[in-house]
């Protein structure tokens, strides 16, 4: 919506290349993205986030790039992006598939997540 008004404006603007921004910090511009966490994130954030533990460590991230998308504000262009976005969550539900993560590592990640009372 806003990136079509404004990188629609001229033909100058519409060859910007638009990059993510990290989903964390809100700063700086996102470099990979992270299923797990249903996140964009920066090198940085990425750095800190998946070195926390070793569930976070085992974490598949896929880099990013910019994107390119003059987009008007017609019924087709808004058509053409309901069928990018369908088209988008299609190719990464093939590239990580419906099965992310096995029993074992679901009991891992719960004995993490999961506080234990060692006085009952």
């Amino acid at each position: 919506a806003c990136d079509g008004k404004v990188h629609a404006a001229n033909k100058l603007a519409s060859r910007h290349a638009r990059v993510w921004v990290c989903e964390v910090c809100e700063q700086a511009p996102a470099s990979v993205t992270c299923k797990a966490d249903a996140a964009h994130l920066c090198s940085t954030c990425d750095r800190d986030i998946h070195s926390a533990n070793p569930l976070a460590r085992r974490h598949e991230r896929v880099p990013l790039s910019p994107f390119f998308d003059a987009g008007g504000s017609n019924a087709s262009s808004d058509a053409d992006a309901a069928a990018k976005s369908a088209a988008k969550s299609a190719a990464i539900s093939r590239l990580f598939g419906d099965d992310y993560y096995s029993d074992a590592e679901e009991a891992e990640a719960a004995s993490w997540l999961l506080p234990t009372n060692k006085g009952e």
